[in-house]
């Protein structure tokens, strides 16, 4: 069995005192609000861990994933790679049987794959972006 989740406090960090800031546990045992807080915070970064680790484990199943280098001229004739980026496969994404895309989208990928598609029209807007940077340099 998996072990439990736990929270751990460095006792020789400068930001904690015995005299200020908010309180860890209630005086008389138990949780703080405060702590409770951070705890959900801690599951909810957890969550997203195991959400985001299963979802490209889905992907990387499927060879839905595509390494793709982004060549960028700017205006100014600047020429620039940009490495290390993935996308979707449309094309095998649009072969995927009924049994795949039922199994991604009762996970909830489908509505992630469609997101990162569609976030695709933001590399347009980065690069305008940075664009009008330079030439107010």
């Amino acid at each position: 069995s998996q072990p439990s989740l736990m929270v751990y406090v460095d006792m020789d960090s400068p930001r904690l005192s015995e005299t200020e800031g908010d309180a860890v546990f209630l005086p008389h045992g138990g949780y703080s609000p405060y702590l409770e807080s951070v705890i959900q915070t801690l599951d909810y970064v957890q969550y997203g861990n195991e959400l985001n680790e299963n979802f490209m484990a889905a992907l990387l199943e499927l060879e839905l994933l595509e390494v793709v280098v982004l060549e960028v001229t700017l205006k100014n004739g600047e020429q620039n790679n940009i490495t290390g980026l993935y996308t979707i496969n449309e094309e095998k994404l649009s072969a995927l049987s009924a049994e795949h895309l039922g199994l991604l989208m009762s996970k909830g990928y489908l509505e992630f794959i469609y997101m990162a598609l569609a976030s695709q029209s933001n590399v347009a807007k980065l690069i305008a972006r940075i664009e009008k940077k330079i030439q107010q340099q």
